[in-house]
């Protein structure tokens, strides 16, 4: 409740009281494995002062009857005025990859070696990777609710198959 106060006594307010309680942090699990994604490292901000502003402008927009109707009913209907959040997209991939090339269970490519005179081809291996989509919109969600202290999410992951052998390029070789 910022009602009667300020644009700088309202965003200190908020500030303190909420923004500043927030974790810098949101972390993921897979198994038994803890993954951390700092809020810095996708460069995201609340955008405060948008928030402040709007909801210093609630009962002071429209003409003055409209105004004092607005005024009037904020005790039985208080305006909940949401604080957007921003941040770096490509740097939210970026991250999102780190974290799925540390996944314990790794694809593995097939290979092929010559050994005493003997072509010795190994198949690969099918591994798990970060389902960049859906871990992505697990930290927008995070994001734009501020649910993410004390929360730990598990990472969407999918199967990732290897490369087919391909002889024709073994054999070029």
């Amino acid at each position: 409740d910022v009602s009667g106060l300020t644009l700088d006594d309202a965003k200190n307010k908020v500030q303190t009281e909420f923004l500043d309680k927030l974790e810098n942090t949101i972390y993921f699990q897979y198994g038994e494995n803890l993954y951390s994604l700092a809020l810095e490292q996708i460069n995201a901000k609340y955008k405060l002062d948008d928030a402040v502003q709007k909801a210093y402008n609630v009962g002071r927009d429209g003409s003055l009857i409209t105004r004092d109707i607005t005024v009037f009913k904020l005790p039985k209907n208080p305006v909940n005025v949401t604080i957007d959040v921003t941040f770096d997209e490509e740097a939210l991939e970026d991250c999102i990859s780190d974290i799925s090339a540390k996944l314990p269970e790794q694809v593995t490519q097939p290979s092929y070696y010559i050994e005493d005179g003997e072509l010795i081809i190994t198949s690969g291996k099918i591994g798990k990777a970060a389902s960049n989509e859906e871990t992505k919109g697990i930290v927008i969600d995070a994001l734009k609710n501020k649910r993410y202290k004390d929360v730990y999410y598990d990472i969407p992951t999918y199967d990732k198959y290897p490369e087919k052998i391909d002889v024709d390029k073994i054999y070029n070789e």
